[in-house]
């Protein structure tokens, strides 16, 4: 990683996003920080509060999001099935599929 500025701006990026990108849009790398590394000092040079709340926090607690029934295995299908309480005895993927389906 590396610290790069733009007039006052600065922010950590991957070399490879600074070498592709940044470079060519006129960001410098920040010789005052010579390495980054991941830590609570690196966030005090660049004038970061480390103890901010995360952007992706409370994301782990959605649900996860189900596949469409078409793009389910039988043994997906078969499991979401028995899940709802439905015999799946017999039945092949098609019409797993169709009893799923009639249920939403």
């Amino acid at each position: 990683m590396l610290v790069i500025k733009k007039g006052k701006s600065k922010m950590k990026v991957a070399k490879s996003a600074y070498n592709n990108f940044y470079k060519g849009a006129g960001w410098e790398i920040d010789d005052e920080v010579s390495s980054v590394v991941y830590s609570s000092e690196s966030d005090e040079k660049l004038g970061n509060d480390s103890n901010e709340d995360d952007e992706w926090a409370g994301y782990e607690d959605e649900e996860p999001i189900e596949k469409d029934l078409s793009e389910m295995s039988h043994a997906e299908l078969k499991e979401k099935a028995e899940s709802l309480g439905i015999d799946t005895t017999g039945m092949n993927t098609k019409q797993l599929r169709a009893k799923l389906k009639s249920l939403s």
